[in-house]
């Protein structure tokens, strides 16, 4: 007996399989977004498996339900878009924050043009889903996007309490309130993009150019101190 002779290492043999293991793991998820961004609310673990040639108990083998698979697409099409939005803040740090406000939206408007799949993903398939689909993963899912948003919005939100502190914003508005409502206008931007394209009417008008005039308004409208801003909206 050679009981002096080392066994062989497994751990190159444990690193590929885990290897494998992410491998496959990855690909349904890639299938499992194919087939919710095409199935909609007929969204099911039995589309995934037959689009991956497996057998259900195979994909269940790396998601417990078709709601986990939708939290991690979500979380992933969320991270994507948190990343992209942090580095534009960032970007535009020293710049004036009028140059700022319409860099930032027309990075948001670009961002979900350009990735409109994960548009849809995060904010139109998540609203259509049958209830029974996220049940159980709801927490789990604030947990993990939660975070992310607060990133963008915890940014914007001190970069605008320092332009109130330099006079470029005027002290009655709300600095988170804005951080949200910048969002909110560049989700309306991209809800009015896939309206018009899934009926093969697009709009007449660059978006860049929309995203400029909606930005001049709100840049011109943040200086103003609250009653001079009723008096404008009352004057139209």
């Amino acid at each position: 007996m050679n009981r002096g002779k080392k066994r062989p290492a497994r751990k190159p043999v444990r690193r590929l399989v885990e290897a494998r293991r992410a491998s496959a793991r990855e690909e349904v998820l890639r299938a499992a977004r194919e087939c919710l961004l095409s199935d909609g609310p007929a969204f099911s673990i039995a589309s995934v498996a037959e689009r991956l040639g497996m057998t259900k108990p195979a994909v269940y083998y790396y998601f417990p339900s078709r709601g986990a698979l939708v939290r991690e697409l979500a979380v992933a099409a969320v991270a994507r878009e948190s990343e992209t939005i942090a580095q534009a803040i960032e970007a535009s740090a020293s710049a004036p924050l009028a140059v700022a406000i319409a860099s930032l939206m027309k990075t948001y408007v670009r961002h979900y043009l350009q990735n409109f799949d994960d548009f849809r993903l995060i904010y139109a398939l998540m609203q259509v889903l049958p209830e029974d689909v996220m049940e159980g993963q709801v927490d789990s899912l604030r947990q993990s996007i939660y975070p992310k948003s607060e990133l963008v919005y915890g940014a914007l939100e001190a970069r605008f309490l320092e332009a109130q502190k330099r006079g470029e914003l005027a002290k009655d508005i709300h600095p988170r309130r804005l951080a949200v409502a910048l969002h909110l206008s560049a989700i309306g931007f991209a809800c009015m993009y896939g309206m018009t394209n899934a009926r093969g009417d697009p709009l007449k008008h660059d978006y860049d150019d929309l995203v400029g005039e909606l930005a001049q308004v709100v840049v011109r409208g943040m200086r103003m101190p609250a009653p001079a801003r009723a008096r404008q909206v009352a004057a139209r």
